[in-house]
Parts: C-alpha cells; sequence; structure tokens
C-alpha cells in the first residue's frame, strides 16, 4: 500500500494494494530488516508520542492539537505496517485491531477539537483526516460510515487528490456488491477525469470495462480495455 502525506496527513491507495504490500515485503527479506526491531521501535515512539501528549498542559493549544492528528497517524500507519511485514507472530491482528481503534478514537477527537480543547481542522487538512477516519471504519467492519465519508469527498473539487481516492474506494465498494453497477462506473469516471497517476486512471479504465461488459456494452467495453491496455 502506498502513502502519500500533506501537513502530517496520511491518504492510503486502494488499488494494487496486495501488489505494494508484496514489494514491502520483498524488501524487508532482501534488506534483511528486523521486523521485530523495526516494530519494537515504532511502537516506542508511539508510547513516547501518546507519554507527550498526555503531559500537554490543556493550554498549549496548538500543541495538543498537532501531537493528536500526529499520532492518529502513527497508529494509522503502524497497523498498515503491521499487516504487511511477513512471518507476523500470532497476536498480529488483536494489535493491528488496538492501533486501527486508537486512531479512529483520535481522528474523531481531533476532527472535533475534543469539543472545545483546540480548533477543529479545515480545508485539506480535515478532507485528509475524514479520508482516513473512512479508511479506519472500513478496515473494522464499519462500511456504512466509511462510504458516508468517501460519498462526501468525492463531490469535493477543491482536493481533486481526496476526490478521486475516495471515488476509486467508493467504485471498488459498490463494484464489489453490484457487478453491473452504474453508480461503481460513474465513480470509476470520476477517478479517470481527477486522478494524475497514469496507473490508477488505466486501472479505472480496466474496472469500468468489467462493469460495462457485465451492462452488455461491449463497444464502450472494448474501448475501455484499449484504453487500459495502451497506455500501460
Amino acid at each position: 500500500m502506498t502513502h502519500f502525506k500533506s501537513h502530517n496527513l496520511t491518504l492510503s491507495r486502494s488499488a494494487s494494494r496486495f501488489y505494494w504490500h508484496g514489494i514491502l515485503a520483498s524488501i524487508i527479506v532482501v534488506c534483511g530488516v528486523s521486523v521485530s526491531g523495526s516494530v519494537a521501535a515504532s511502537q516506542a515512539l508511539i508510547s513516547h508520542v501518546e507519554s507527550l501528549r498526555d503531559n500537554t498542559s490543556p493550554k498549549e493549544k496548538s500543541q495538543l492539537r498537532a501531537l493528536t492528528v500526529k499520532l492518529a497517524n502513527m497508529h494509522f500507519s503502524e497497523a498498515v505496517n503491521l499487516i504487511s511485514a511477513p512471518n507476523q507472530p500470532d497476536d498480529t491482528q488483536r494489535k493491528v485491531l488496538a492501533h486501527r481503534l486508537r486512531a479512529i478514537q483520535l481522528f474523531e477527537g481531533f476532527l472535533k477539537g475534543e469539543n472545545g480543547r483546540y480548533e477543529p481542522p479545515t480545508g485539506e487538512q480535515k478532507a485528509a483526516s475524514r479520508f482516513n477516519l473512512a479508511r479506519l471504519y472500513a478496515d473494522t467492519q464499519r462500511t456504512d460510515q466509511a462510504k458516508a465519508i468517501w460519498r462526501d469527498l468525492a463531490k469535493n473539487a477543491d482536493f481533486p487528490s481526496i476526490a478521486s481516492e475516495s471515488s476509486l474506494n467508493m467504485a471498488e465498494q459498490t463494484e464489489a456488491a453490484n457487478p453491473a453497477s452504474k453508480e461503481a462506473l460513474a465513480y470509476y469516471r470520476t477517478v479517470m477525469e481527477l486522478d494524475k497517476r497514469q496507473d490508477m486512471r488505466n486501472y479505472a479504465h480496466y474496472r469500468a470495462a468489467w462493469i460495462e461488459r457485465n451492462l452488455d456494452k461491449w463497444p464502450e467495453a472494448i474501448a475501455d480495455l484499449k484504453q487500459a491496455m495502451y497506455d500501460a
């Protein structure tokens, strides 16, 4: 799974997630990285930031605000790292769930300004935090809550990268429920229009072709498949 960060925010790519997990695993094996050591180090850092946040004076609102979103993203990323690592110990799933639930708690609080403790986020920071929260909802089987956020973000033209990622997640969720979904097709079209990455546009064309095939729209399906192949 690939990520990009903006203003201490992490956006996660949906398509080809298992491919990128495989690359990460290969890098770890080839380079001889100690997974247990890196996990222990990241856990120590998370614990340190948790302690800093707990001991921050309520008067230091900007510091508390910054530590909260930083910590939310750290727990989010740690869950991704744990689930991506090879040779996972038996308690991996328990740890992943714990990080996800803590990240949800932090993101939910951050988006509300922790009920007046500091100013809630606005603009791109708010949109990206909501996107990450939706990913966490989906990863913890709270799909309806995730889709409600993605559906809203997909309409936000002010932040095309977030709108594209949200449209992609909505497309995949909707297509999984109905392989002939016109709604999913529309979301894939949004990805084609907004996403600057050629591989993501190709992926959207490829998935659109399958939906059009299921809708018996063969000329459109062939056109989208050609687009996916020729631009690859």
